[in-house]
């Protein structure tokens, strides 16, 4: 068996990542529902679904470890919550200038 193919034997090992996005406290109306296993660029919020974030789950992998959310398009701007603080968070309006304000992310290792 050649390395590449091993490799991606490998991948279902790992364990995957999931975020999930609320457009209310509490967990309540979710807006993004997305999983994998391998960290993974940046991505934009839908219109529609930028500004509205007010709480959040999320469930590191092996591969992913954190996610971080920006207010700004293309994971620029000022970070709004770091998930090496905490990882979930049922009221970002509790957090003076972060609720209602995502509009990107990030999944790092």
């Amino acid at each position: 068996m050649h390395l590449p193919t091993l490799l991606l034997a490998a991948l279902p090992l790992a364990s995957a990542w999931r975020l999930q996005l609320y457009a209310a406290k509490d967990y309540v109306t979710e807006i993004e529902d997305r999983s994998g296993t391998l960290t993974q660029p940046c991505k934009n919020l839908a219109a529609g679904k930028t500004n509205v974030v007010s709480s959040f789950h999320w469930y590191p992998g092996s591969l992913a470890k954190e996610v971080i959310l920006f207010d700004a398009k293309d994971c620029k701007g000022n970070i709004i919550w770091d998930t090496n603080t905490e990882t979930h968070i049922k009221d970002l309006s509790k957090y003076s200038g972060k609720n209602d304000k995502v509009e990107s992310y990030n999944i790092l290792l």
